[in-house]
């Protein structure tokens, strides 16, 4: 498969989500499309997900969209809190640690610690286009909310 037909990881997390959600709400149906899409990131399955997903009644979309949004909130703010407790953790181990002197003190500059970067164009999608309906808009907003 090209990379033209594929869904991003970000856009695959959140039809993980958005899944989850029509799940525990309504339809499991819909639910198992979404999974699929996610699951394979192809965008034929995105596609009949969509289909799916925009069949159903526009009150079960509501309640699916306000318990998807909760949720990707709810998952960012554990990322953030782990996060923190990791850097909290680090800092102790090092104030713990002897200073270094010497020979043993490392570049910084030079280290191998490979550091994910949010300029990353590899995390980038390549589907930038405006929402044409309710799935698109919603995928884009589940997105949002995980990014901030």
């Amino acid at each position: 498969m090209s990379d033209e037909n594929e869904l991003d990881a970000e856009t695959r997390r959140g039809l993980r989500i958005l899944a989850d959600s029509t799940k525990a709400k309504v339809n499991a149906g819909a639910a198992q499309q979404l999974y699929k899409a996610a699951d394979s990131g192809n965008l034929d399955d995105y596609d009949q997900a969509e289909a799916e997903f925009d069949s159903l009644p526009v009150e079960q979309r509501t309640r699916i969209q306000l318990t998807a949004e909760t949720k990707a909130t709810t998952v960012r703010q554990t990322q953030l809190r782990r996060r923190a407790a990791k850097n909290q953790q680090a800092e102790t181990e090092e104030s713990k640690s002897p200073p270094r002197t010497g020979s043993d003190q490392v570049d910084d500059d030079n280290s191998w610690e490979w550091k994910n970067s949010r300029d990353d164009l590899a995390l980038e999608s390549h589907r930038k286009r405006k929402p044409s309906n309710e799935l698109e808009a919603l995928r884009q907003e589940i997105l949002r909310t995980l990014k901030n």
